[in-house]
């Protein structure tokens, strides 16, 4: 039987906590509408592939940023 070793990217990994830290905080806050789905989906983006830590990271931070600005 063979092993299937599946080797993560360690900068996708580290975007992925910061975007998760983004979500702690922002439930903090509360009165989410759709800050929490969209960082969930911004997640499931980058564990697929599908967009760039750069653009994540960013749409990420600036859902919070609209959140401290609006509390």
């Amino acid at each position: 039987m063979r092993e299937i070793l599946i080797v993560k990217d360690p900068k996708v990994e580290k975007a992925k906590m910061e975007i998760l830290a983004i979500r702690d905080e922002v439930a903090l806050v509360g009165a989410n509408d759709f800050e929490i789905p969209t960082l969930n989906t911004l997640v499931e983006c980058l564990e697929k592939g599908e967009c760039s830590i750069e653009y994540a990271i960013k749409e990420a931070r600036n859902i919070l940023l609209r959140k401290q600005d609006y509390h």
